[in-house]
């Protein structure tokens, strides 16, 4: 089963140890409690926070946030 695009920031994050503070402070939030309500799906993205999560991640917002979908449209085609 495909991971969700909120799991997939937490594991992102493990993988490349970054902490909820520190995320918190690239995307200019004041508390880390503002970034951990994203990975709760509790607060939805603006575009440039997502951009700024796939950088610190170093990876694609289609990979991120959008891989399970071209999965399934690649799947129906063929």
């Amino acid at each position: 089963m495909p991971f969700t695009p909120r799991e997939k920031l937490r594991m992102k994050r493990f993988e490349s140890g970054l902490t909820q503070t520190f995320i918190a402070k690239k995307l200019g939030f004041t508390t880390s409690q503002q970034y951990y309500k994203i990975e709760a799906g509790r607060r939805d993205l603006t575009v440039g926070e997502a951009l700024v999560l796939c950088d610190l991640f170093k990876t694609t917002c289609e990979e991120l946030f959008f891989e399970e979908k071209y999965r399934v449209l690649s799947n129906s085609i063929t």
